[in-house]
Formats: structure tokens, C-alpha cells, sequence
């Protein structure tokens, strides 16, 4: 970014040139002009730049300068398309949001080809879809080609291709490293395999999980594929995932993921299409005409069956295999910003979010890291709760790497944060942040970090209060129940208990909430690792949790006279642990353990605690009470989840507890998680400790499970990798 002097004006602007790999500034390849800026409102003043989708967020580093950039418009410029490139002057950013759909009519009809292939080995969903490594997947022949058909096998198969016929899918990603190859290989497939619409949110597919979710329920589509590995590190050395959500836009059960899987056991051959033409401008496969950045356009294709090829290039081309000529393939191309954010204002009271943020003491800070929500975050407080102070938006530009860090949000990844918020200096009243494909969260004030098992249970108690519905619209006024995992801390079991609400136990996994979410069982879910979401998805949803702290702190702040305390983040929570008591609760993270190993380690564990071998062990600390394997049973449709972890219990009342589980995230080795927790009740002494000695608590019960466990003696583990 270079500052300069506008000879016109004789004022500062800013004049962005071609953006580096890791620029801080927005997000699109290739940019230059300048800018006049103010608070609300921002207008082009000169200068090109390719397929203006989302280019607002340009201008927010400029604002957080805390500046006003002046140039002059030249009212006798206008305007015009030229091709791809659109060169403006004078543009009103509402244009560039409200844009009316093209069309466009591709005239070389596709034809269907069939490719044979070979099975791969290691396609296999886990928690939350497959996770492999991106060099392997990238450098594996046709790894994406048979995930991807076997997937619409399986779409056959369950509900016909007549019914595909006719069906729409939605597809986005988090921008990882490997997306793109997948989208035009995804494309080619879906269009051979009968699929009547693709929905591809972008620009350039970029999309969070939550978004993705909306879209497929707003849509009425019959699934939506998801191009992400979640928090896991990106780049070529790093790692790549898909996953596929269901039509109620909730991850796929296991029932139908371990389909694709099967399927992938036996594949020999995969659908795809060409050109008719091998000269025609489309392209071999007919797709490079299609431009992923600019949103708001549809490209319809007519594809033919197999054989058509041969039938074209013979002497009598018009006499096709089938008289109809063909069907239709349609490429949607939708701002995925569009449904999420009109969501998130039917929820939020978006005015008192706003008078909020424009308290005089108030500040906050969200770090995107590089990931999929940074468009999200900008549209959300920028354009719509007009936040623009200083330096709130952080690592906004989604980068395939994630500028090389770790994109999950805890304290070791966001070590920066951290400090600015623990500084001695003015740090900033609230913070945020979510990982690479928006579905987790952490919240943060000043000196303080709240933990998510704790977020959980708070967002609970807000959303029981009958006057919280003025800055919330929870499901409609109405709290059925509340859903977490099994290793997330049994504080939210303490509120919903008090309260007379079901708290269902479920294994780790998005999924198993979505049939409680659908039956109308529970109104809120939550997971230790940093996840929250309610029935306004499928999904946990790291912006909806963020802005539902958001809508806590407002509820007790906007009543607050001038001059007086304002309630802080840190306040809510120590609040809440006198009211409810406190569950303390740690996370140890063993990481790279050989999976083959860590597997038989587990199953042993598994027959020692069945077996009650592991009760009769003595050590020194403190003694184990009783320990089970956690299986898990559907209430809704009966189905069964078993060897979900391994709980040992070392107290009557099992207010002290250990789980072990190995995580179902990890794309190579294996991860070995402990999860620590012991409640003390609002009556006892130690439950206003600060929380930096949350540690202290749980560290007998921490060193217990390793002896009991035999991590020390089989796995020669004494100590964990990451403590969270």
C-alpha cells in the first residue's frame, strides 16, 4: 500500500496496486484505484479492477487509519462493461450489492463420457467428512473424481435419477489450497450424473460452513457439498476436506456417509463431460468461460448423453440418441454473503447491536485468520452496524494457506490477540475470532478469555430470560431443550437442570444434533471445541455465537447511565459462576501418535473399562470411582453410536471426570484428547479463582488418567502437547 497526495484535492488517498500473496488488503488478485472514504459510505472515485463482487472490503485498512480519504468524482465518466473487466468511475457501492442476473447461454452442447477408474484407498468420513493431507490428495489420479461420483451414486440410489433431474445442490469452501481443482472437477461430474442446478457461492466459492447451511435450507436444495477441513492447518503441506450436508443443511448421518464410503471400495468407472467441440472457446470440458468471481450470473449448459459425441462426428450428426436433444445444466453463481447476513438480522437486533458499538468506551477487535468469514465480517459489522474504529478487523483476505498459521481459534494460534487483550495498555473492551470455515468461535475481553463449555451454558441463561428477546429471537421465543457433546463440560447441565430444561448428551459431531434440532427437541447445541449454534441452521455457527455475545453485552450496557461501570465480558462470566457454581475444565491434546497404535491402544482401554480390570488399578491421587464406554442412542430414530470415548469418574456425584477419545479431525497421525473437568459449587470458596488457575484444578485428575490409561507406560506420553 502506498500513501500519497491527490493533486486534486490536495488531501491523503489511498492507491492500492497489485496485491502481494499475503497483503493485509481485501481479497482479490488484481486492484487499482483510489478512494474517498467516509464513516458510512464509500464511493470509487477512479480506476479498474476485475469483477467487483465484494470489493467494499477494500476500503475497511483505509478506515481503520482512522482517516478520511477525499478524491473527486468526475461527473462526466460513466460507466461500461467491457467483456470480463468492468472499468468504473462514479460508482455507487449499493450497484455492486444489487446486482441484476446474467445469463449465459453456452452454445457447444456437452456430452457425457464414461472414464474408467480404480478404487482409493483411505476415502473414508470422519467426524465431520474426509481430512487428508493436500499434497496426497492433489497428487493422488482421480482422488476428487471418485469421492465426488460416488457421492451422486449414492444420490441415485436414495432418491432416483429422475429425481436429480430435478434437484439442486450448493457447493462453497473456505478457500483452502486444492478447492479449486475440486470445484472443476465437481462441476464436470455433477453435470454428467443428471443434476439439474449447481449453486456455487461465492465469489471464487468462498463460503463458510454456516452460510453453506443457510443457502441449502433458503434454497430448498437437496444437499450442499462443503469444500473445507475445517480448523485444520491449509496450503499444500497442510490439509483438505470435504464433507456433503444434507437437505436439511445439517452434516451427512453415518448411515449415509458410510455409503460413499462403500461405494468408493468398488468404483470402476466415473461420469464426466466434454465439449462436443475439442476447439470450441468453453474448453475441453466446457467450464472456462465460467468466472467464479463474478457473482449474480448463470450459465446454462446443454448436456447430451453418452454416445452423443460419436453421433455428432459422424456423417449424420443430427441424429442423436435421444430426440429431446438433450437437458439443461445450470451453474448458479450467488453471493454468498446474501442469505446469511439477512438470517442473522431476522435473529439479532441489529439497531441495538449497533448503538452498542457506538458506545464512546467501547471497542472491539475479530480475527478472520485468513479464512472464509472475513467477507462475512466485514458485511456484518462494517456495512450493516457501521463499525469502523480502529484496527477491528484483523487478517481479513482469505489466503489458501491462511498465511500459514494454524486456523483454529485458541489461545496458542492466537497467541497475538491474547496479548494485545492482556496488555497493561488500553486493550480493547471485546474480542473475537473464528477458524478457517466460520463454524467455531472464541469470545475474549479485556484480560479475560471465556472458556466455550462456559460460553455455552451462558448463552443458555440469556436466552431463558423472557427480556433477552428484545436483542435475541431465539427460536422463537421458545427453548425446548439444549444438546452438547460428551466431552464438553457439564456446565450448560447445570442451567438447563435449574431451569427445568432436557440437556441431551450426544458424541462428538455436529451431526448427531441435527435429528434433536429437526424434532424440535433442543433449541441450542454446543461443543467444547470452540462450537455454538442454535435451530436457525445445521451447523454450529461461529458469527451467530459472536453476535449473540454481543446482543448479552448490549443487554446490560445500553441501559447503563453516562459515567457509570459498563458490564464487561469478564463480569457475565463471573457473574454466572456465582450464580450456577463452576465447572473447571481443561483439554490435553497428545498429538502424533502413529494411528495404527493409538487405535489398538484404544480398543484395549475400551475391554479394561468394560471389563472393570481398570477399577481395581490403585495409584497414587485420587482414586477411580467408576469409568464406562460411551455409546450413544439416537431418541429419534432409534440409531446407535458406539465406542464414542471413555469416561472415568472419580467421585460419587461425577462432578470429577476424565474422557479420552482419539479425535476424528486428524488427517494423518492420530490425536489423543483428555478432557478434564471438575465442578465446585457456587457455596464453595474457590469458585471466584482467577481463571488462570483453572489448571491447578484439574491437573490430579490430569495425571490420574494418564496412570490409569496407561498413556505414561504404553503410549510414553507424560505430558500433553497442547494444553486448552
Amino acid at each position: 500500500m502506498v500513501s500519497i497526495e491527490d493533486a486534486s484535492t490536495g488531501m491523503d488517498c489511498v492507491t492500492y496496486g497489485r496485491l502481494a500473496p499475503r497483503c493485509e488488503f481485501g481479497w482479490f488478485p488484481c486492484l487499482a484505484f483510489t478512494v474517498n472514504y467516509t464513516p458510512k459510505r464509500a464511493t470509487l472515485a477512479r480506476g479498474t479492477y476485475w469483477n467487483p463482487t465484494r470489493a467494499s472490503s477494500y476500503f475497511c485498512q483505509s478506515a481503520w487509519r482512522r482517516r478520511k480519504f477525499a478524491g473527486k468524482r468526475d461527473p462526466n465518466q460513466t460507466s461500461r462493461l467491457e467483456r470480463s473487466k468492468i472499468r468504473c468511475s462514479a460508482i455507487d457501492w449499493s450497484d455492486l450489492f444489487h446486482q441484476e442476473t446474467v445469463v449465459y447461454e453456452e452454445s457447444t452442447p456437452l456430452c457425457v463420457v464414461q472414464v474408467p477408474t480404480s478404487p482409493i484407498p483411505g476415502q473414508k468420513t470422519g467426524t465431520s467428512g474426509i481430512r487428508k493431507r493436500t499434497r496426497e490428495v492433489t497428487q493422488t489420479p482421480n482422488f476428487f473424481e471418485n469421492w465426488f461420483q460416488s457421492l451422486f451414486d449414492v444420490l441415485v440410489e436414495r432418491y432416483g435419477r429422475t429425481c436429480l433431474n430435478r434437484a439442486t445442490l450448493v457447493v462453497g469452501g473456505d478457500g483452502r489450497e486444492g478447492n479449486q481443482a475440486a470445484l472443476r472437477t465437481l462441476l464436470r461430474i455433477a453435470a454428467a450424473n443428471s443434476l439439474q442446478r449447481l449453486i456455487v457461492l461465492g465469489p471464487d466459492a468462498i463460503a463458510t460452513t454456516p452460510a453453506i447451511s443457510a443457502a441449502i435450507r433458503a434454497a430448498g436444495a437437496l444437499g450442499g457439498i462443503a469444500l473445507t477441513a475445517s480448523h485444520n492447518p491449509g496450503g499444500v503441506d497442510g490439509d483438505w476436506g470435504v464433507k456433503y450436508n444434507m437437505e436439511n443443511g445439517g452434516p451427512a448421518p453415518d448411515s449415509f456417509t458410510s455409503l460413499i464410503y462403500e461405494r468408493t471400495l468398488t468404483i470402476s468407472r466415473y461420469l464426466e463431460v466434454e465439449a462436443s467441440d475439442p476447439e470450441a472457446l468453453c474448453g475441453r470440458d466446457g467450464f472456462d468461460g465460467v468466472n467464479f468471481k463474478r457473482i449474480q450470473t448463470v450459465h446454462r449448459f446443454r448436456i447430451l448423453p453418452e454416445g452423443a459425441r460419436d453421433a455428432l462426428q459422424s456423417p449424420n450428426p443430427d441424429r442423436l440418441p435421444h430426440s429431446d436433444g438433450g437437458r439443461t445444466f445450470e451453474i448458479h453463481l450467488v453471493d454468498a454473503t446474501a442469505t446469511y447476513v439477512e438470517l442473522m438480522e431476522g435473529i439479532f437486533h441489529f439497531e441495538r447491536l449497533r448503538a452498542l458499538l457506538r458506545l464512546p468506551n467501547f471497542n472491539m477487535v475479530y480475527d478472520a485468520m485468513y479464512g472464509s468469514t472475513g467477507p462475512f465480517a466485514f458485511m456484518i459489522f462494517g456495512e450493516k452496524l457501521g463499525y469502523w474504529e480502529y484496527p477491528w478487523f484483523r487478517r481479513g483476505q482469505y489466503l489458501p494457506d491462511f498465511g500459514g498459521v494454524h486456523p483454529e481459534p485458541n489461545l496458542e494460534n492466537l497467541a497475538d490477540l491474547v496479548a494485545e487483550f492482556f496488555s497493561d495498555e488500553d486493550s480493547p473492551d471485546f474480542g473475537a475470532a473464528s477458524d478457517a470455515d466460520g463454524d467455531r468461535y472464541l469470545i475474549l475481553g479485556r484480560k479475560f478469555v471465556v472458556q466455550p463449555s462456559d460460553s455455552l451454558a451462558i448463552m443458555l441463561d440469556y436466552a431463558l430470560r423472557p427480556d433477552f428477546a428484545a436483542y435475541c429471537r431465539f427460536d422463537g421465543g421458545l427453548i425446548r431443550g439444549v444438546a452438547r457433546s460428551m466431552p464438553t463440560s457439564s456446565a450448560v447441565d447445570v442451567v438447563a437442570s435449574r431451569h427445568n430444561i432436557r440437556c441431551y448428551e450426544t458424541p462428538t459431531g455436529w451431526k448427531y444434533f441435527c435429528n434433536l434440532l429437526d424434532a424440535g427437541l433442543v433449541s441450542l447445541c454446543g461443543e467444547e471445541s470452540c462450537g455454538a449454534g442454535g435451530a436457525h441452521i445445521r451447523e454450529k455457527d461461529g458469527l451467530w455465537a459472536i453476535l449473540f455475545w454481543l446482543s448479552i453485552l448490549a443487554y446490560h450496557n445500553l441501559q447503563v447511565a453516562p459515567g457509570s461501570k459498563s458490564t464487561s465480558v469478564e463480569d457475565i462470566v463471573r457473574a454466572h459462576w456465582a450464580h450456577y457454581g463452576r465447572n473447571y475444565y481443561e483439554r490435553w491434546d497428545f498429538h502424533g501418535i502413529e494411528r495404527t497404535t493409538a487405535e489398538r491402544w484404544m480398543r484395549n482401554l475400551e475391554r479394561s473399562v468394560e471389563g472393570g480390570e481398570i477399577l481395581s488399578l490403585r495409584i497414587d491421587g485420587p482414586q477411580l470411582y467408576a469409568a464406562d464406554v460411551f455409546h450413544y442412542q439416537d431418541p429419534v430414530d432409534g440409531s446407535w453410536a458406539r465406542n464414542q470415548g471413555v469416561r472415568l469418574f472419580f467421585s460419587s456425584d461425577r462432578r470429577m471426570r476424565a474422557v479420552l477419545r482419539l479425535s476424528g479431525t486428524s488427517s494423518a497421525d492420530a490425536t489423543l484428547r483428555v478432557y478434564l473437568e471438575k465442578y465446585v459449587a457456587p457455596n464453595d470458596g474457590d469458585v471466584q479463582a482467577v481463571g488462570e488457575l483453572a489448571s491447578s484444578f484439574v491437573a490430579d485428575i490430569g495425571r490420574a488418567a494418564l496412570l490409569y490409561c496407561g498413556i505414561v507406560s504404553e503410549l510414553g506420553r507424560e505430558r500433553p502437547d497442547l494444553r486448552a
